[in-house]
């Protein structure tokens, strides 16, 4: 193989990962989950009126399931820059919300205990990280301009009004008794 071959693919190895492992991915795979739940809050709205409501609530499990991949993924590759400790936090806990979803779409459509428990899962795996950040937000919020806190899914109280690990560990016992 010729030495400019391998640089080229070198390169092209480098800028791949730069992708991957860089901001706008995270901003694309935060897009991403958005428009999935907003496909699924609209999949959600139509249950009602759908001839075969179990395909539908599928239908919404299944977008829940693209934004809990698009979330975790994005919070669980936080590099070590600080400013994305804030933003990851975020991403987590929608990320242990829309596993609460999924749970409780699994439960009304009487599927088995592992799935459940599979979403609460997950879902403890995003309350854990976040809660790991907490020892970090002071030093965050003294090394961060504070405008890199704002993000398009929402301010950080509104999300913890929607999720906490207390509000987590509740939902689950209210969906498992």
């Amino acid at each position: 193989m010729e030495t400019n071959t391998l640089i080229t693919i070198a390169k092209s190895a480098n800028s791949i990962h730069s992708l991957l492992t860089g901001g706008a991915f995270g901003e694309a795979l935060n897009a991403i989950a958005l428009v999935e739940l907003e496909a699924a809050r609209n999949a959600y709205q139509s249950v009602s009126q759908s001839k075969q409501p179990r395909e539908a609530l599928n239908r919404v499990l299944t977008h829940l399931e693209s934004a809990h991949v698009a979330f975790r993924k994005t919070w669980s590759t936080t590099g070590l820059r600080v400013s994305r400790y804030a933003k990851a936090s975020f991403v987590a806990l929608w990320d242990a919300y829309v596993c609460c979803l999924m749970a409780a779409i699994h439960k009304a459509l009487g599927d088995n205990n592992q799935l459940l428990m599979r979403s609460f899962k997950w879902g403890e795996d995003a309350i854990q990280f976040e809660k790991s950040l907490g020892e970090y937000e002071e030093g965050i919020i003294a090394l961060v301009n504070p405008m890199t806190y704002i993000d398009i899914f929402s301010s950080y109280s509104d999300i913890m009004s929607l999720m906490s690990e207390d509000k987590f560990e509740e939902f689950k016992r209210n969906i498992l008794n």
